[in-house]
């Protein structure tokens, strides 16, 4: 694909701090594109090792490169690039990553052929330290429906329409550093659709730099927080006080698995917010009930025999609402009883 006047304009927004390994690799990635109307911004953010001289051996007209003054985090770097950036759409790129050649052609191509959609990722794979292929929710119900348990889209893969950044109050909240693309993505929902294209089309590095192989404090809070608001705020589901008490305890910072009492209480929460979803029609059931049938079951599955045994007889029929929902729950059933 050749540059175009009738193409739009894009941007390809990536941050960096001390990637020197990687980071040529990175931008060769993206000048590779069959695409070429861009400009691709790169920002270093108080980088010491060699990636800026890496990034100023490259002559490419496209190229951008800025740097902080001082190390100001993930969030104050996307949002200054945020603030530069002349595209139509804007492109994420992390600097240990890889964009297959085809990645920006077929993602403008989507975002020009449906125009409802502000935000699309595609399918990656994961390599390095492991090696497979991540598969993300293809459709905006269950992509939306999935946020509240995990990142539904790659933050690395993912193209935006500044159009719809535009509506929000604010873009990367560095309140919410570790998470900010997860809670950006939950401030978008409430202004456009998502998708995730079905075909790998971005390489994600694995390695002991990478935030994602630890799961810090900060991180679980910061998710928790965004899980609460898509709750409250999406779900119509105010949470009380001991209930939020409850839910933290169960998957937040706060260690320990719920007694028989909060485990009735954590049951109903639940079930409630799966009727909320069935009747609104705008979450998917079918992505909510595995969701939280693995949140029930972590507090289930790491307790004694006799202490499963005895949910038997405090909680039926609830545990085993839940529990029977798959074949394994019928397998722990089997063992129960042959005891």
């Amino acid at each position: 694909m050749k540059k175009s006047k009738n193409l739009p304009f894009v941007s390809v927004l990536m941050p960096m701090h001390n990637e020197e390994k990687h980071v040529g690799e990175a931008i060769e990635s993206i000048l590779n594109q069959t695409y070429e109307n861009f400009e691709f911004l790169i920002i270093d953010d108080g980088s010491i090792d060699k990636s800026p001289e890496i990034v100023l051996s490259y002559k490419d007209p496209r190229i951008q490169y800025l740097k902080n003054k001082k190390n100001i985090g993930i969030s104050n770097t996307l949002n200054r690039g945020l603030t530069l950036a002349k595209g139509k759409y804007i492109f994420r790129m992390d600097a240990d990553d890889l964009s297959l050649p085809t990645r920006m052609e077929k993602q403008v191509q989507f975002m020009e052929a449906h125009p409802g959609i502000g935000l699309c990722g595609t399918n990656v794979l994961l390599f390095g330290t492991t090696n497979k292929e991540f598969k993300y929710y293809q459709h905006d119900k269950e992509i939306r429906t999935n946020l509240i348990a995990h990142p539904s889209i790659s933050n690395g893969a993912m193209i935006l329409r500044k159009s719809v950044l535009q509506k929000l109050d604010k873009w990367f909240d560095p309140q919410m550093d570790s998470a900010e693309d997860h809670d950006l993505w939950e401030r978008m929902s409430h202004h456009t659709k998502f998708a995730n294209l079905q075909e790998v089309l971005y390489h994600y590095r694995m390695h002991q730099g990478n935030g994602h192989l630890a799961i810090p404090k900060k991180l679980v809070e910061t998710v928790m927080t965004i899980r609460i608001r898509i709750i409250q705020q999406h779900l119509k589901r105010n949470i009380t006080s001991q209930e939020r008490e409850i839910f933290e305890k169960a998957l937040g910072s706060k260690k320990g698995t719920l007694n028989q009492e909060e485990l009735l209480k954590f049951n109903h929460f639940l079930k409630n917010i799966l009727r909320t979803s069935q009747s609104d029609g705008i979450y998917s059931k079918k992505v909510l009930k595995p969701i939280f049938l693995r949140w029930w079951k972590s507090q289930v599955i790491n307790k004694s025999l006799v202490g499963n045994i005895k949910l038997l007889f405090v909680l039926p029929p609830l545990y085993f609402q839940w529990l029977l929902l798959e074949e394994r729950g019928w397998l722990l059933l089997k063992k129960v009883l042959n005891k």
